[in-house]
């Protein structure tokens, strides 16, 4: 499965606690996963629609909750981090 940067930085992240917390309110759309910001009141729609589309790419893929303000990383997810922990967060990712 060939996955995004942005969306292996933000699964490989979500390792660490297990969860990505994902909150909108009036200042914008705020995301953390590992003690790390993925966004918070983002003025930049095109940034916005790259991390709701990271997202989307996790929760389509199985690899994460699709809904709710904390999205656990799924048993799928756990198997993809460690089939590609060899490749690290950046690299292609293709199995």
């Amino acid at each position: 499965m060939n996955l995004s940067v942005g969306a292996r930085l933000l699964l490989c992240a979500a390792e660490a606690q297990g969860h990505i917390i994902v909150v909108t309110d009036s200042a914008g759309l705020h995301v953390q996963a590992g003690g790390k910001q993925f966004g918070a009141g983002f003025d930049d729609p095109r940034r916005r629609a790259e991390v709701e589309s990271e997202l989307s790419e996790l929760a389509i893929n199985g690899l994460v909750a699709p809904e709710g303000a904390v999205r656990p990383v799924t048993a799928r997810g756990y198997e993809w981090i460690d089939e590609n922990r060899s490749d690290g967060p950046l690299s292609d990712g293709e199995e």
